[in-house]
This record gives structure tokens, C-alpha cells and sequence, in this order.
């Protein structure tokens, strides 16, 4: 059962047992019957406003060309020449399009013939029909329906045919199905389809269809499978479109059904039967029926007007239910559709790495193209360059595509072929002159990582554009170009996009491909550096060896602690509480109470500590081995012993990310806590000049106040075991290199320096990261923490014992020299509570995973959310008691109450046992806060739950949604918002109406942040308007409440 969303009324969907069924199904149509698809045109607008089509080229999906083209002869024949026989054309006569969704009956039709069981036959007039529609998405309008359900394409009407519950005075709903709702000069282009609910056949019903004759409700022709009403009238000259439009939204609404689903296009356009002939042919077994000259009565159990929309090229994944569907999918379908063989980019020194060069021939063309395309060999490709001449042709484009790991272009539609590189490709997008870096990002940089490729970005210089030709350097085109932004899109376009080309920087742009090259020839990509990660079989034998060890044994972890800054910086911690993970808390307890006491009472026996004392930490990564340590008693073999001196070692480090410093090591690694050095033991490389390192492994690294709150780790390459290499750690004292603790088990050296105190920062900056670094590892792991604080191992035992099997070490105190095979110091971060997927190798981390780690961390029972009538659905409202905060907050409970929801109210003084409050969180269906860190417990939600985030006054939606919207869909869960309109908010009581603060909020954000948090995050508190916000809870009832038929 699925609920009707706010942003997906899936209507018909079939459930995951009928998907199975159909897959055979869909195998043996493939094997007996032709594919006869006909469909589909899209657009040109937005920041990809351009009017070169940039189109793909492949091979057919097991379609027999001749016998199409042939039957494309036949129906377009039909179509122009056919005459009607009577004057009621739909009793006495099927348009060329009637039959076609008929596989094999085409002919049958032009010579007459036709199936007598489909022509003047009518369904039950008994059978109860449903319609549901959604008029609440910004992208789209979409009606489903089932029952009786009786489609006339050249008058536009869909019937809803009724027995009992037809109403005249409700009874109409009209959509244009094209999802770019939010823009009005687009929509116009569409054609508009009305939706009538009618009474049942026999009752007096009567309409015109434009030429004022009677259309009678008797089907013409009678159908099994579901439909789906679509238009082609939007942006069809335009790639992006074609793709962002039409073939992606079709996939998401019309996939499940296995191919057996009948197309209905308005605003036909024939040619474009032909040009995506492969990818329609593998959503539906039947062509596309011309909706515009279709003068049958087509009637079908089920059918959807209007297509599924969700972001610029890409799939939120909760919202198509248990389809799941996923970017990775729709490229894996389009890879079939057009019988693409390579499926993922593989590493070979068999050939050099190959790069497909899509060149502009108007606006953005590069003027020194020759040069640019020379500089790309000599990094080291193989280079296909291709204009808009070579990409014509869809299907051989998209061959060509396919058969490369890189696409390099500037922006433009022609990026969108990006769909055919194989899994694993590299996209590089090359940003115009002029402010352009965040939208061009958002169309072709932002919707990369969930496509399975990476993306790498070169922003153009001011000495790079031919703007230069037409305005002076002191021009605002050059001084502020987001000034030209502010008067439009029109002059944004027609300065930036349309209005210069580029010459660029040879030497510059080839050294960002020669990075390129490393990072798909060495397998170090710029983002990531994997240094020691195992492989996928190393991974698979470690779960059982993971289980063992917690049958087995007592998880001891000791951790880390987070902080409080950017648009979620705020004092109060908002923080999770559930049960442990198979922890013996007692125990756990005792052993703790041990540690600690070692810590702070240990006696140093001799001078030299590092060979006659253990410390505290020490053989803390050693399970069961605390209480001896205690008693003086030592495990010998960990005692003085040393690592081979002759195994070479190797370090790679990656100082390129904006998030975060990285350095993956291997070989004969020794960590010295306590002067904050790791060296790496070489036997032959070893190079004073440049053997050193330095690392504040934490990951806000653009945040410079920030970072230095974190201790600076060095790393230092080495001569091997028996030169004479010697250091100071801060006491003047000798610090040898013999190992003092050996572990057979790698190491991450992370911080808790940054914000501890903010559970935003403590899920995003350390817990988030470390489950990407060291999962892979199922707790073989060991952990060491700069900036300790051991309230922290408290705090998220839970989350860290599922880490690691051993107590994190205290590398501020820790005295030993503790060697490791390989180490990692650094945390990998990708985004905003985000993972990027690609970037985590064969692991494929994704956040669906990453909070199903959590709740099995902390023992959460539910893992989605159900549908039931056996309780009213339960939100928990996160409140807020300083800035920020509900003035009438016990009113909006109610509110709450009387939509529907059981309420549980959750302050700071709720929210403080992390294990507590995340069992609250996940016995939930909804959470609802205003934006802050408390928000980031919608880790605990369980699936498909729904995020209701409150947005303050003050321009603040996009960095709002940046923090807790964009995240969502990526968790499985659902998001809404409710914006604060200016009389919700306390700041009246502090400005006039006519204030910026007001009239201009935008002003007070270009002050710089701290203005923007005094005023409008910290400056603020809210009364909301009950009636408007009980309205959009109500909207939260019905979608999580209400089953579609």
C-alpha cells in the first residue's frame, strides 16, 4: 500500500509481487513480439537554455528496424489518408492510432479488418471508479484513476466513469501534463486535458468535442493495461529537456508496469517516434497513440494523466515506493534500451583512458578548440570530438559515449549525455565567465554523484571570455556580475550564457585533465584516496568474523564530540537515545570506571616511559586485556616488539578537497599520540627534503576558525628501523621508533575539535565520516581521537562500538608508539549529511545505509513506516527554548493534535540521552522543528518518514533547505516545508514593516553571516499563524494516512 504523498499520487502502482510477476512476462514479449514505440519531444529553458540538441547514439534494443520502419509507414498512411465512413466516426470507424496499441493488428486495420471485440464494446457499468489527483508539487499537476476509465484523445477529455459518486459541481479537473508547472510560458505550449467525472452508462450525458458533435461514452477500444497521458509540447529541441522532461519522468511513472503500458502523447510529434524510438520501446511494448488526431473512445482499467517529476536530473528514491527506483537504474535502463555493452569504467593499462570532447558551434564555443582538444591528448587521452553535428543521431551518440571514461564540455544540453557514460565515468564541466558556478552546478554538477560518475568542474578566469572584447575590465559584468543576475534571467542569458565565448587557458585547463588521468588510470580520484580500503572480498569475510566477535566478546568504545556553526549553529544539543548493540552495559560500565581510573592515576615506573609503563590507552585496542594492564600484568608480545624493518611502506596524500586533508598509508606505520606524529617507516624512499606532512583531520577545512581548534597531526617518512632518526615530542624527551603496542589491524587517526557541543555537527563532521572511513573494516578497526573528550565516549557509545570493537584511543595522552599495517589520518566528508555513493568505491555506502547502521546501532525496531488503522499516526515536534523558539508553541501542539497526529513534545531537556531520544524519534511517523540542529535527528526516523521543517523569516528557504531539505530524499524519507511569512515572526516587534529586514532581507545576508545570525537565527522567535500551519499538517495526515486505490 502506498500513501498519496504531497509530491507522488502513484495511483495504480502495481506492488513489488506484481513487478515480479511481470518480469518473465516482459522477458517472453521481448522474445515473441515487436517493439512499435512512437513518442516524446522535450525542451530548452533554464540555465540549459540552449537551442542545439545535444543527443545520444546506440544500437536497438532487440527491434527488428526494418519491420518498424515499415509499420511507421503503414500507421502515418493511416493517419493522413484515412476516411470516415459514417458521420459518428466513433461507431462507424478506428483512426489509424486506435488499434495500435495492439501489437500485430496494424495491418489487420489497414485493410479493414478489425477485432470485433474491441469496437462498440463497453465496460461494467456496475464498476465503481476512483480519481485522485495532486495539485500541491511545484513541478507538476498529476491526476490516477481506476475503474471505468474512457479516454478521447482529439477532444482532450479523459472520463471517469462513475456509479455512484459523480457530482456535476466537482465533478472537472484540468492538467496540463508537462512537469515544468512553475513556468507559466512553457505551460501555454502544452495542451490541456480535462478530467470528467461522468454517471454511469445510461444516464443522459452528452458533450461536444470542438466541431459540436454528440461524443458518445462507448468504448471504441477496450484495453487490459494501464495508460499514461503525457505531452511532448515543452522544450523538444533541447537535450536536456528531452531527458529532464519526458524520458526520465516517463521511467518513474510508467516502468513499473514491465513494458506493458499504453503511451498517450498530446502535442505529438511524429519525428520524435523515430529519434527515441529505443528508450519508448522499452517502457511500452505498443507505440505511442497520437492523443491531438485520436478520435477513438479508448478505454482502460487504470490510467495516469501527467508524469512524476522530482529534481533536475534525478530520482528522490522514497518517493517511488517499493519500486525504488534510482538514477543508477534509469542509467542501467538506458544502457539496455540502447544496447550499450560497457557497464562500468575499468582500470587498463590495455589502452589509454578516452574522452569525448562535446564542442558548442554558437554561444560557449571554445574559440581555441584545436588547441584545447591538443592539450587533452597530450594529458594522456584518446579524444573523440564532437559537435552537434556528430551528435545527431541519438542511438550512434550514444554508442560513442558509452565507449569513453571522461565527457568534457562546457555548459550545455550536450552535457546531459552524460546518461550514457558507463558507471564509474568522469564528467568534466567546464563554467562559463559571470557568476555561473552554482547554477551550473545545480543542473549538471549536483544530479552526478547519484548517477554512479563523478564530476570534476573548471571555472573559467576573466582573461578566458571574449566578454572582454565587448566590456571593460571595471564593468559589473566583470566587477559583479551578480548584479547582471539580479535583473533577470533574460539579461543573465543573454550576457553569460548566450552572449560569449571562450578561449581558454591551454596550460591551466590540461593540468586539470592530467588530474583527471591520475585519478582514472591510479585509481586515486581527487575526492578520494583509498589508500588501504579493502576490496569487496575482503569485506564479505569480515561480517562473519564481525558477528563472531559480538557474540563474543564486550564492546568498550570511548569517543568523540561535535559542534555548532553555519545555518544550524546553535547551543542547545539535540541528540538521539536508543539501546545498545548487544552491549553489556554493566560490564561496559566496570570496565569504563577501569579505564578511566588508569588514566588519571597512572604512575611512570622509569624515565622512560615508552618502554617500561603502559599507558592507560595503550593496550586498550586489545579486547579483554584492560583488567590485566591494571594488575601489571602484560602481554609480552605487544611489549618492545618491532615490525619488519625491511617492509616498504607507502603514503598517498590528498590535499585537493574543499571539505577535508587526507593521508592513506601502508607498510610499517607508527603513531606517536602524544607529539601528534605518525611516521611512515621506508625502506628505499625516504626523503628528508620532502618527507612531511600536516593534517588537521577534521572536515571543515574552508572554515578557518574552525580548524584551528584542531590539533595538528605531522606525518613523517622515515628511515627504515637501525638509521639513526630521533625526535622531540614538545618535553625535550627522546622518543624512539620501536613499537611499544603492534596491531594487526588498521588504524584512523579523526578529532572531536570542532563543534562538540552541536549534534549537527556530531552526526555530519564526525559519525557520518567515520562510517564512510571505517566500516568497511566491520570493527576490525582501530580508532584514535585528537581534541579528546571522554564525556563523548559516553555520549555515542552505541554508534562507536558499532565502529569499532575497541575503546577509542586518547591520542592527546597516549605515550605508546603503536604500529599499524596501514592507517588512515582523516575523515572522508562528500556533502551536507550526504554521501556521495561513487566516491565510496566497491562499498557503494549510501544514507539509506548509513541509517541502517544506526538503527541497528542502537537497536531501533522499526525500520519504515506502515500504513494502519489501528493507531492515529505519531509525530514528535522538536521545540526549540532560545532563539528560534514557538511563542504560542502550546497552540501549535494542538494544532497538531487536531490534524490528526499523537503529539510528543521534545525539548533540549528531552533530547539530551542520545540512545533515549532516538528510540522517541523512530516509535514516529513525522518529525516537525523549526531549522536548527534538533532537525538532524531525522536519522532516527524510520523509512519513508516525513521531515516537516520550519523555515524562519529572512530569505532563509535555500540555505534552510541546503541543511535539512536537500538531504532528505537521499535518507528515504519525505520532506515538507512551512515558510514563515512576516507577521509570524517576533522581528516585527524590533523593525518597522518598511525596514530591510522586511523589504530586502536579501541586504542583510550580503552583511556577511554574522549579521545574517543575529537577525534572523538568532535574533528571532515565532508565533505561527495555527490556521495555515493545522492546513499543511492536515496535508501530512492525508499523505501518510490515505491508501490510494
Amino acid at each position: 500500500m502506498k500513501g498519496r504523498h504531497e509530491r507522488i499520487k502513484k495511483g495504480w502502482s502495481g506492488s513489488a509481487a506484481v513487478w515480479l510477476l511481470l518480469v518473465p512476462l516482459f522477458v517472453l514479449i521481448v522474445l515473441k513480439t515487436d517493439f512499435l514505440p512512437q513518442v516524446a519531444r522535450l525542451g530548452d529553458t533554464s540555465f540549459t537554455k540552449v537551442a542545439d540538441e545535444m543527443v545520444q547514439k546506440v544500437s536497438s534494443l532487440g527491434l527488428d528496424r526494418a519491420r518498424w520502419q515499415q509499420q511507421q509507414t503503414l500507421d502515418l498512411a493511416k493517419l493522413e489518408h484515412s476516411v470516415v465512413g459514417t458521420s459518428d466516426e466513433l461507431t462507424g470507424h478506428v483512426d489509424a492510432n486506435k488499434d495500435s496499441n495492439q501489437p500485430n493488428q496494424q495491418i489487420l486495420a489497414m485493410s479493414g479488418s478489425k477485432d470485433s471485440r474491441l469496437i462498440n464494446s463497453d465496460v461494467s457499468a456496475a464498476k465503481t471508479s476512483h480519481l485522485s489527483c495532486n495539485f500541491s508539487s511545484a513541478h507538476m499537476d498529476t491526476c490516477a484513476m481506476d475503474g471505468d476509465i474512457r479516454i478521447h484523445g482529439r477532444s482532450g477529455v479523459v472520463y471517469v466513469v462513475a456509479s455512484s459518486d459523480y457530482r456535476p459541481e466537482n465533478a472537472t479537473a484540468v492538467i496540463r501534463p508537462y512537469p515544468r508547472k512553475w513556468e507559466q510560458a512553457t505551460m501555454e505550449r502544452v495542451r490541456q486535458i480535462t478530467i470528467r467525472s461522468t454517471a454511469p452508462p445510461g444516464a443522459a450525458v452528452a458533450d461536444t468535442d470542438g466541431g459540436g458533435a454528440i461524443i458518445p461514452l462507448r468504448c471504441t477500444v477496450a484495453r487490459d493495461m494501464p495508460a499514461v497521458v503525457f505531452s511532448t509540447g515543452g522544450y523538444s529541441v533541447n537535450f536536456f529537456h528531452t531527458m529532464n522532461d519526458i524520458l526520465l519522468p516517463l521511467y518513474i511513472t510508467a516502468r513499473e508496469h514491465g513494458g506493458r503500458v499504453q503511451l498517450l502523447a498530446a502535442n505529438y510529434d511524429r519525428r520524435w517516434t523515430a529519434k527515441y524510438q529505443h528508450a519508448l520501446a522499452a517502457l511500452s511494448m505498443y507505440p505511442v497513440v497520437d492523443l491531438d488526431a485520436d478520435a477513438a473512445v479508448r478505454c482502460f482499467p487504470s490510467a495516469r494523466v501527467g508524469v512524476e517529476s522530482h529534481r533536475v536530473l534525478g530520482i528522490d528514491t522514497p518517493l517511488t515506493g517499493t519500486n525504488g527506483y534510482t538514477m543508477v537504474g534509469f542509467l542501467a535502463f538506458l544502457r539496455s534500451a540502447y544496447s550499450l555493452p560497457r557497464h562500468a569504467v575499468t582500470r587498463t593499462t590495455q589502452r589509454r583512458p578516452r574522452v569525448v570532447m562535446v564542442l558548442r558551434r554558437k554561444s560557449r564555443a571554445l574559440t581555441n578548440e584545436a588547441e584545447v582538444v591538443a592539450a587533452v591528448a597530450e594529458a594522456g587521452f584518446e579524444v573523440v570530438a564532437a559537435g552537434p553535428e556528430e551528435a545527431g543521431d541519438v542511438a550512434g551518440f550514444a554508442a560513442t559515449v558509452n565507449s569513453c571514461d571522461v565527457m568534457v564540455g562546457v555548459h550545455g544540453a550536450g552535457l546531459t549525455n552524460m546518461v550514457f557514460l558507463p558507471r564509474n565515468g568522469t564528467v568534466v564541466q567546464i563554467i562559463p565567465w559571470g557568476g555561473m558556478k552554482w547554477p551550473c552546478w545545480y543542473d549538471y554538477g549536483e544530479p552526478v554523484p547519484a548517477m554512479g560518475l563523478r564530476y570534476v568542474e573548471y571555472e573559467v578566469a576573466a582573461n578566458e571570455t571574449t566578454l572582454r572584447e565587448r566590456y571593460p575590465m571595471d564593468h559589473p559584468v566583470f566587477t559583479d556580475p551578480v548584479s547582471i543576475h539580479r535583473k533577470g534571467f533574460n539579461h543573465l542569458w543573454s550576457t553569460f550564457l548566450n552572449g560569449q565565448n571562450l578561449t581558454l587557458d591551454v596550460n591551466r585547463f590540461k593540468a586539470v585533465m592530467a588530474e583527471v588521468y591520475t585519478s582514472i588510470t591510479t585509481g586515486r580520484h581527487e575526492r578520494i584516496k583509498k589508500g588501504w580500503s579493502g576490496s569487496a572480498a575482503v569485506w564479505l569475510l569480515l561480517v562473519p568474523l564481525f558477528v563472531l566477535i559480538v557474540l563474543k566478546t564486550d564492546f568498550l568504545p570511548q569517543v568523540a564530540r561535535l559542534g555548532d556553526t553555519s545555518f544550524t549553529k546553535v547551543a542547545d544539543e539535540m541528540v538521539q537515545k536508543v539501546s545498545s548493540l548487544g552491549l553489556d552495559r554493566a560490564r561496559w560500565q566496570q570496565q569504563q570506571t577501569l579505564d578511566l581510573a588508569k588514566l588519571e592515576h597512572s604512575v611512570v615506573g622509569t624515565s622512560d616511559e615508552l618502554t617500561g609503563h603502559v599507558d592507560a590507552n595503550k593496550d586498550s585496542n586489545q579486547p579483554n586485556q584492560q583488567i590485566l594492564a591494571m594488575s601489571g600484568s602484560k602481554d609480552s608480545r605487544l611489549i618492545n616488539s618491532d615490525v619488519s624493518a625491511a617492509k616498504t611502506s607507502h603514503l598517498s596524500c590528498n590535499f585537493s578537497s574543499a571539505h577535508m586533508d587526507t593521508c592513506a598509508m601502508d607498510g610499517d606505520i607508527r603513531i606517536h599520540g602524544r607529539s601528534g606524529v605518525v611516521y611512515v617507516v621506508a625502506s628505499s624512499d625516504y626523503r628528508p627534503e620532502n618527507a612531511t606532512a600536516v593534517i588537521r583531520p577534521y572536515p571543515r577545512k574552508w572554515e578557518q576558525a574552525t580548524m584551528e581548534r584542531v590539533r595538528q597531526i605531522t606525518i613523517r617518512s622515515t628511515a627504515p628501523p637501525g638509521a639513526a632518526v630521533a625526535d622531540t615530542d614538545g618535553g625535550g624527551a627522546i622518543i624512539p621508533l620501536r613499537c611499544t603496542v603492534a596491531r594487526d589491524m588498521p588504524a584512523v587517526v579523526f578529532s572531536t575539535g570542532g563543534y562538540s557541543v552541536n549534534f549537527f555537527h556530531t552526526m555530519n563532521d564526525i559519525l557520518l565520516p567515520l562510517y564512510i572511513t571505517a566500516r568497511e573494516h566491520g570493527g576490525r578497526v582501530q580508532l584514535l581521537a585528537a581534541n579528546y573528550d571522554r564525556r563523548w565516549t559516553a555520549k555515542y557509545q552505541h554508534a562507536l562500538a558499532a565502529l569499532s570493537m575497541y575503546p577509542v584511543v586518547d591520542l592527546d595522552a597516549d605515550a605508546a608508539v603503536r604500529c599499524f599495517p596501514s592507517a588512515r589520518v582523516g575523515v572522508e566528508s562528500h556533502r551536507v549529511l550526504g554521501i556521495d555513493t561513487p566516491l565510496t568505491g566497491t562499498n557503494g555506502y549510501t544514507m539509506v545505509g548509513f541509517l541502517a547502521f544506526l538503527r541497528s546501532a542502537y537497536s531501533l525496531p522499526r525500520h519504515a513506516v506502515t500504513r494502519t488503522t489501528q493507531r492515529r499516526p505519531r509525530v514528535v515536534m522538536v521545540l526549540r527554548r532560545k532563539s528560534r523558539a514557538l511563542t504560542n508553541e502550546a497552540e501549535v501542539v494542538a494544532a497538531v493534535a487536531e490534524a490528526g497526529f499523537e503529539v510528543v513534545a521534545a525539548g533540549p531537556e528531552e533530547a539530551g540521552d542520545v540512545a533515549g531520544f532516538a528510540a522517541t524519534v523512530n516509535s514516529c511517523d513525522v518529525m516537525v522543528g523549526v531549522h536548527g540542529a534538533g532537525l538532524t535527528n531525522m536519522v532516527f526516523l524510520p523509512r519513508n518518514g516525513t521531515v516537516v521543517q520550519i523555515i524562519p523569516w529572512g530569505g532563509m528557504k535555500w540555505p534552510c533547505w541546503y541543511d535539512y531539505g536537500e538531504p532528505v530524499p537521499a535518507m528515504g524519507l519525505r520532506y515538507v516545508e512551512y515558510e514563515v511569512a512576516a507577521n509570524e515572526t517576533t522581528l516585527r516587534e524590533r523593525y518597522p514593516m518598511d525596514h530591510p529586514v522586511f523589504t530586502d532581507p536579501v541586504s542583510i545576508h550580503r552583511k556577511g553571516f554574522n549579521h545574517l545570525w543575529s537577525t534572523f537565527l538568532n535574533g528571532q522567535n515565532l508565533t505561527l499563524d495555527v490556521n495555515r500551519f493545522k492546513a499543511v499538517m492536515a496535508e501530512v495526515y492525508t499523505s501518510i494516512t490515505t491508501v490510494a486505490a
